[in-house]
């Protein structure tokens, strides 16, 4: 494993756009340096004959029908509104308009 360096802290803390004093620096190193280490001996695992999977259970989560249904739930909630016209709510403008 090829240890950080003091110059590899200075850019990386640079990058971040952090200010680190000497000693946050060196903490900075011992932490990322043991980061680095435990990802190296997670590479070591062997996962050959792991199958593919999307969750580390196998469930099946029972699942209605998807079919399109009519609602009328968003107009009966913006209906009782003042600025509720045929269908559209009408909202205060954020853009200056034009005065004539």
């Amino acid at each position: 494993m090829k240890l950080l360096s003091d110059s590899d802290i200075d850019q990386l803390a640079q990058l971040s756009q952090l200010h680190l004093t000497t000693t946050e620096k060196e903490h900075f190193k011992q932490d990322l340096t043991q980061i680095i280490q435990y990802i190296e001996r997670i590479q070591q695992v062997s996962v050959k004959d792991v199958p593919a999977m999307a969750h580390a259970h196998d469930i099946q989560l029972p699942l209605r029908d998807d079919t399109a249904q009519e609602s009328s739930l968003g107009t009966r909630c913006v209906s009782d509104s003042a600025g509720y016209d045929d269908g559209l709510v009408k909202v205060p403008g954020i853009l200056p308009t034009k005065q004539s």
